[in-house]
């Protein structure tokens, strides 16, 4: 599982507007973020934005709506007192609706990864791993303590957006739970390594005198569960964060003040809204 944490924490940065704008535009988006990565020929371009184009327009037609449901149903709990199963049901759903993205578009996207030149497969490894490189070094950059005073004001600023004005007690309860989980993230770096390695080997597989559908088949579960590389250790460290994080979720909300809780019913209704206009 991903981290609970971050699905309140990230939500927010991206605003009602901003969500049609960049939704609408998403063609041009994705294709911007893959020239990073590789460059296509104008063939496989084509047959890219193909694909792209039907999964966009499958995402319109099918997800949107149940993001929408969702968020109708989060509305109902404000009103009663909410518990932390009930926090846990709703992101794992949230989370679901990621998985549900990625099962759908691996497939295709696996198929058009390994018809890549050879030059273009090592292209896209050596980004990978760049990019791999670039964070652990942004990460490395920070002290512990300069970490921990970024993690608490996002925390502070994503509980504003969605509750507005916070109480000292409240703020002092996320500062509390984010510095006692805001873990060294050697474990998250070592993961992406693991899912670089195995990706490359995939990758790189003689898929002539190999089993092409079973290139095909790692490469696409690669895509769609990359947290099945996860390391038990990792893996229980997350679920032990998620089950506070829904402890503390769950505490919040009840003890909410009205006007707080308004707040919080106003920002989902503006997203419910949003989201109801992309699919028309």
């Amino acid at each position: 599982m991903k981290k609970y944490y971050w699905l309140l924490l990230v939500i927010p940065l991206i605003t009602s507007c901003s969500i049609s704008f960049y939704y609408n535009k998403l063609d041009w988006l994705v294709s911007w973020y893959l020239d990073d990565y590789v460059d296509l020929t104008e063939l496989q371009q084509d047959e890219f934005d193909l694909n792209f184009s039907k999964w966009h327009q499958w995402h319109r037609d099918t997800q949107l709506v149940k993001y929408t449901a969702q968020l109708n149903e989060i509305k109902t709990l404000v009103d009663q007192e909410v518990s932390s199963q009930q926090v846990e049901l709703h992101l794992y759903q949230l989370e679901a609706h990621w998985h549900t993205v990625l099962d759908y578009i691996a497939p295709q996207l696996s198929q058009q990864i390994v018809t890549l030149s050879a030059q273009q497969k090592q292209q896209l490894l050596d980004n990978i791993a760049q990019t791999n490189l670039e964070k652990r070094q942004d990460y490395l950059e920070l002290s512990s303590e300069e970490r921990l005073e970024k993690s608490i004001k996002r925390a502070h600023k994503s509980f504003k957006k969605w509750f507005g004005e916070l109480s000292q007690i409240q703020l002092e309860n996320i500062t509390e739970f984010t510095r006692q989980h805001n873990s060294d993230r050697t474990a998250w770096f070592e993961y992406r390594d693991d899912w670089q390695q195995v990706f490359s080997a995939s990758l790189q597989r003689d898929s002539v005198s190999d089993n092409n559908q079973s290139q095909l088949s790692q490469i696409t579960n690669l895509i769609a569960r990359p947290y099945q590389l996860r390391k038990d250790v990792f893996q229980q460290s997350l679920n032990h964060k998620n089950k506070q994080f829904t402890v503390l979720l769950a505490r919040f909300i009840n003890q909410a003040s009205d006007e707080q809780k308004q707040h919080f019913i106003a920002e989902l209704d503006d997203y419910i809204d949003i989201f109801e206009s992309l699919q028309q």
